[in-house]
């Protein structure tokens, strides 16, 4: 894979980011990890003037899971492309991102030997009090709530304990997961290291 020249424009602009490599074990390849379309995502981490973060929740998620916004970056397009195109997709705002969070690099191994590799870019946007709205039906959006700074600590939490569950069209709850929950707890650190 080519570098991506966008990220270092990025960071350059929004400062460096938090740096994370994690190594997880998987059952079998989950959504998005088996995905032929992307090699990773961005998170779009949206700060309201109160402190406190949207989260989003698809028809497709366990009960009462929310998440961090994330869409993929496609094997075409730049991270600085995907970043704008996800944040009107899932938001319907233009916002110019603030920071350059994180970037983690995953590493998956599964049962059979093999490996996989994917990485989130999370970047935060300074939003106002308004909902967002997903333009995309596609994405099969349920709904947004806001959670504390503190409170992203315990969605991680909740994430990392779905059962152990394979879902059509999904793969392991678990190891989904475990995934989406490294992102909150990044995330977490990151913005109370931030004013």
């Amino acid at each position: 894979m080519m570098p991506d020249p966008s990220l270092a424009e990025l960071a350059r602009q929004l400062g460096p980011p938090r740096q994370v490599a994690i190594t997880q074990e998987a059952s079998a390849p989950f959504d998005p990890i088996w995905k032929t379309d992307r090699h990773g995502e961005v998170a779009l981490v949206l700060l309201r003037p109160d402190r406190t973060v949207w989260l989003m929740r698809k028809l497709v998620y366990p009960p009462g899971a929310y998440r961090i916004p994330t869409g993929g970056v496609h094997l075409n397009e730049t991270v600085a492309q995907a970043l704008a195109r996800e944040l009107t997709e899932e938001t319907s705002w233009r916002l110019p991102p603030e920071r350059f969070l994180a970037s983690i690099d995953y590493r998956f191994t599964f049962p059979d030997g093999t490996t996989a590799s994917f990485f989130t870019h999370a970047f935060l946007f300074r939003c106002g009090l308004d909902e967002p709205r997903a333009l995309d039906p596609d994405e099969l959006v349920a709904g947004f709530r806001r959670v504390s700074l503190p409170e992203l600590n315990t969605v991680a939490d909740q994430l990392a304990s779905l059962p152990d569950e394979d879902t059509l069209g999904f793969g392991s709850l678990r190891d989904w997961g475990r995934f989406r929950a490294v992102v909150h707890r990044v995330v977490a650190a990151a913005l109370r290291e931030q004013p």
